[in-house]
């Protein structure tokens, strides 16, 4: 999982639980670049950026706890279906 590994090391060096759950997806799918095809057609690299901007944040502002992200696949009634990528942390928020 190339998100989790980019921020495994500075996680880790601050005790924080990092957590990425896949939902809706098959088991051996433990690779979001593995997402894309055939399931998502998508840009992977600005998908990356995104993620590692929230990422990021989140890791600033949360000085312990957990940072949860979930990885979903959203079935849709019509032929596209969609990527929904949710953040959770126990950090301070925004006042």
């Amino acid at each position: 999982m190339k998100i989790y590994n980019y921020f495994k090391k500075k996680v880790e060096d601050d005790g924080i639980e990092f957590k990425i759950n896949f939902v809706n997806i098959g088991e051996s799918d433990s690779n979001i670049s593995d997402l894309y095809s055939p399931l998502i057609c998508s840009d992977e690299n600005r998908i990356m950026q995104v993620l590692r901007s929230i990422e990021s944040n989140a890791i600033k502002f949360t000085h312990h706890g957990t940072i949860s992200t979930t990885v979903e696949i959203v079935k849709n009634n019509h032929k596209e279906d969609f990527l929904k990528i949710s953040v959770r942390d126990t950090g301070i928020g925004i006042p």
